[in-house]
């Protein structure tokens, strides 16, 4: 069920990124089917084998059967982004693993980075940590705990850059870093290099699609580009229209509906 669900995820998520809405839904409602039937089977099997080390918690095995299989469900949990879950697995396996799922939820990620140019100054910057200064390029490879940071670049003469990034456990992630000369981009600018980031929602599929017409969350890939450092402004968008040819002004402007609903 799992090996088949995964095809599913897989085959959703491409036509999702393919802008095939419709077609992605149908596959969607498939995977959430063979991911009810996979939950089933985990809590029957979980169940089986807390009864069996209920009436001989001594058995050969046992405990170690039921630590992989907690921890299995627990990486699916994760893959599923249901934190939840995975936090109460997470706490259940901790009485009966021996160590060993413990040393690869433990386990760092590593980041390899190839920067230009070089004596780029990098930071890095967690939720709720205070920025923290890495280095200069070049730079040996990095190792980092697993989860969401954002890497910043400055280099002189150059666009300053910001980069977020997911790590996962135990991987090694390369990445190529090459800021963009300071006269190639508009004033206010920072730069994004290529990555990777988590686009659409994990909110139940009703939410997902009758309010936020999104995709289910899933990983996807970016080029570089640029961004403002800050929000638009009202007077920078009334700037922005006032450039614009009468009809396309017209299409960009707010509107408001004077229909009543009475």
């Amino acid at each position: 069920l799992a090996r088949q669900r995964d095809a599913a995820r897989t085959r959703a998520f491409g036509l999702f990124d393919a802008h095939r809405w419709i077609e992605g839904e149908d596959v969607w409602t498939e995977v959430e089917a063979l991911s009810s039937q996979e939950e089933q089977h985990y809590r029957i099997a979980s169940g089986n084998l807390e009864s069996a080390l209920l009436l001989d918690s001594t058995r050969a095995g046992l405990r170690d059967s039921f630590a992989d299989l907690t921890f299995e469900r627990l990486l699916r949990a994760e893959q599923d982004h249901h934190r939840d879950l995975a936090d109460e697995l997470a706490a259940r396996m901790v009485a009966y693993d021996d160590g060993r799922h413990q040393a690869e939820l433990r386990a760092n990620a590593r980041i390899e980075l190839t920067i230009v140019p070089a004596e780029t100054r990098v930071w890095s910057e967690r939720p709720g940590a205070p920025r923290q200064l890495v280095g200069q390029a070049p730079l040996a490879a990095l190792t980092l705990p697993p989860g969401s940071l954002v890497l910043s670049f400055e280099a002189p003469g150059h666009v300053a850059a910001r980069l977020p990034v997911l790590l996962s456990r135990g991987e090694t992630l390369e990445l190529k870093v090459e800021l963009p000369t300071a006269e190639s981009a508009p004033p206010g600018m920072v730069y994004v290099p290529p990555g990777r980031f988590l686009f659409g929602s994990a909110d139940i599929s009703d939410l997902r699609r009758g309010f936020l017409h999104a995709a289910p969350l899933h990983q996807v890939w970016t080029e570089g580009y640029f961004i403002g450092r800050y929000e638009v402004t009202f007077a920078q968008w009334i700037e922005f229209l006032d450039d614009l040819p009468p009809d396309e002004r017209l299409r960009r402007s707010p509107r408001v509906s004077t229909q009543s609903s009475l």
